[in-house]
């Protein structure tokens, strides 16, 4: 297996995935497909789902021996060594031995390599149902940050409420005694539909949100998909085939408790 990156853009993006990724989980199995690079995890708590798809266009150049081949390893091994690509290099990876896989970073006058250890992780790959959500928005990504940031500093859980004419954010679970509510006129927003009922809420836990909207670093826009019933799907696009998705379990009613 050898795979290249060469715009700059895609390998800060490259980087930036697996630094957000590492806050999700530890452990992961990259897959390199005939047609992808593919990577899912889940979280030690089973609230939280990621899944990353890279089409082998994305990449400058991209070679798999066989029709897959499967790496172990360690998010927060693999985040330090990205952390260390410096803006003007590119990126190649490739496994030229069985138990190790190498990344090169390389520049007009330098070049860095690091060779990594790899892991057995007997995992399976979940299953995710196709359904159909009862809202689906695009919001701009900075803006989504920006706003779940400033009810992280005033609660722990978030109730969201979504109608045919706005979606309301409010602060449960309080610390300071202070409650903050924002609302999202739906007019305004890049794209947005909703059940007929037009009346659908859910309440998540602002820790796993704040995990979820450090992704705005990789993608304008992030498209959100919202069920009473299902997961709460986010989903952030690096091109039109190439994105990460996130899915993250909302609170049952038994486990809040305002204060």
């Amino acid at each position: 297996m050898k795979v290249s990156i060469e715009e700059t853009k895609k390998c800060k993006q490259f980087q930036i995935l697996f630094q957000l990724m590492c806050s999700l989980c530890e452990e992961v199995n990259i897959y390199f497909k005939d047609d992808k690079m593919f990577i899912q995890g889940i979280d030690t708590g089973h609230i939280c789902l990621f899944e990353l798809h890279i089409t082998k266009e994305w990449f400058k150049s991209y070679e798999v021996d066989e029709d897959q081949e499967m790496f172990g390893v360690n998010l927060k091994i693999l985040s330090k060594v990205l952390s260390c690509w410096k803006e003007g290099q590119t990126i190649t990876i490739d496994n030229p031995k069985e138990d190790k896989l190498m990344f090169h970073f390389e520049s007009k006058d330098l070049y860095k390599g690091f060779e990594m250890g790899l892991f057995d992780y007997d995992t399976e790959i979940l299953s995710i149902p196709d359904v159909e959500y009862d809202v689906d928005v695009t919001l701009n990504s900075k803006m989504f940050s920006s706003l779940i940031s400033e009810l992280d500093s005033f609660g722990d859980v978030v109730e969201i409420h979504s109608t045919n004419d706005y979606i309301n954010f409010k602060t449960k679970q309080n610390t300071f005694q202070t409650q903050v509510e924002n609302r999202l006129d739906v007019s305004d927003l890049e794209g947005y539909s909703i059940i007929e009922e037009g009346n659908v809420q859910v309440d998540m836990s602002l820790q796993y949100m704040m995990n979820v909207v450090q992704f705005s670093r990789i993608a304008k826009d992030v498209d959100i998909n919202m069920s009473k019933s299902y997961p709460m799907k986010f989903t952030y696009n690096l091109t039109d085939n190439d994105y990460v998705s996130i899915w993250v379990s909302p609170r049952m009613e038994e486990e809040e408790e305002d204060y």
